[in-house]
């Protein structure tokens, strides 16, 4: 599996200090500075994307405490990505990156990770900046929304010792950037998060500027009554532990029986608001039903023109015993005809179109 990662820092801000400075944060602007989110050239924004997008700002505005200090374009699509963000040699997918672009900050995302870059981009407008594994882990655990949800199950015990938050907390971005790193960031901030509150991390994230690992330290122990490496055995002590936000399924949820023939019916159109993601250039359209299934082996043909359908069980639904493989994320391609074994979960049924125009699905499920 390749990490997922957002590059918050591929050409971070350059901060000479060698010790924690106070930001200069006053009393914020008068009033916030334009934040304008573009598609990449030859698409354009799905209906239900604008109406989420809007929602998550305003959202993640809130959990930063900040809002934008300056001008901060964000353009939207996997096309931004691929030009902008994209490290030669490096074959970890990335997701978005958020650069100073010709003296000017500027977000390129795709649409899973823009509450991601949404929190370095206002970050960095401020010019804030601490240890990779506190920006990498504020800005994961503040990520997550119903349209794009997060889980990561973690065992801290199962995590090796050069990815403790001790160690990490040394690293720069180079030495910081695997799968299991970003994902020891995040629960460990999520976890200071639960025991001491999300405005009291917060308020570490915009206390201070850190040009040293030291200098995190010393404020880190100032802003929690506690050093990190305390606070690390106990989140270790804490056992495997799940971080989770968004619920995929908030709409509700379809039951499928058993021993019934079903046909689930759906049209991606953007101009719909239940479709979410961009149309055009090969971006990507989606509308996703939850259904219900129990175990066993399922017929399916899939008829569209030449989207796919992605199957992802939703983390906590599945029967106890369930295996691992029916459980795992499935896919079905346009005029497919097969089957599918399923484990007895909640899935997140999405149906992805990259056509330029609205495309309609029907996907027939029957008892294998």
């Amino acid at each position: 599996m390749v990490a997922r990662l957002g590059l918050g820092s591929i050409a971070p801000a350059v901060v000479a200090f060698g010790a924690c400075t106070d930001p200069d944060l006053g009393p914020g602007p008068q009033e916030p500075a334009e934040l304008v989110i573009t598609p990449v050239d030859g698409a354009r924004l799905c209906a239900g994307t604008e109406r989420w997008a809007a929602i998550e700002i305003e959202r993640v505005e809130a959990e930063t405490g900040l809002v934008p200090a300056v001008s901060l374009p964000i353009s939207l699509g996997q096309a931004a990505v691929d030009e902008r963000c994209v490290i030669p040699g490096d074959t970890a997918t990335v997701l978005g990156c958020t650069l100073d672009d010709h003296g000017s900050l500027h977000v390129f995302t795709t649409p899973d990770a823009l509450s991601h870059e949404l929190v370095h981009g206002l970050r960095r407008s401020y010019e804030l900046e601490t240890r990779a594994m506190f920006e990498e882990g504020f800005a994961e655990a503040i990520d997550g929304s119903d349209a794009y949800p997060r889980y990561v199950a973690l065992d801290p015990a199962e995590v090796s010792e050069a990815s403790w938050p001790e160690a990490l907390v040394q690293q720069d971005y180079v030495e910081f950037r695997s799968e299991e790193r970003y994902r020891v960031a995040t629960h460990f901030v999520a976890f200071l998060q639960a025991e001491h509150g999300p405005e009291a991390v917060a308020s570490f994230m915009t206390g201070g500027i850190d040009g040293s690992a030291e200098a995190a330290l010393i404020r880190f122990e100032t802003s929690f009554g506690t050093t990190l490496a305390e606070r690390a055995q106990a989140w270790r002590d804490a056992g495997e532990q799940g971080f989770g936000r968004g619920d995929p399924c908030s709409e509700g949820i379809t039951p499928i029986p058993p021993d019934e023939a079903v046909e689930l019916v759906v049209e991606v159109d953007c101009d719909d608001p239940d479709t979410l993601g961009l149309q055009g250039v090969d971006e990507l359209a989606w509308v996703r039903r939850c259904v219900s299934t129990a175990a066993g082996v399922h017929t399916v043909a899939l008829d569209t023109a030449s989207g796919r359908v992605r199957w992802d069980s939703v983390p906590g639904t599945c029967a106890e015993g369930s295996s691992e493989l029916d459980a795992a994320p499935k896919r079905v391609e346009a005029g497919v005809e097969g089957v599918l074994e399923l484990a007895a979960c909640t899935w997140a049924v999405t149906f992805e179109s990259t056509e330029d125009q609205p495309e309609r699905f029907v996907l027939a499920l029957g008892p294998g």
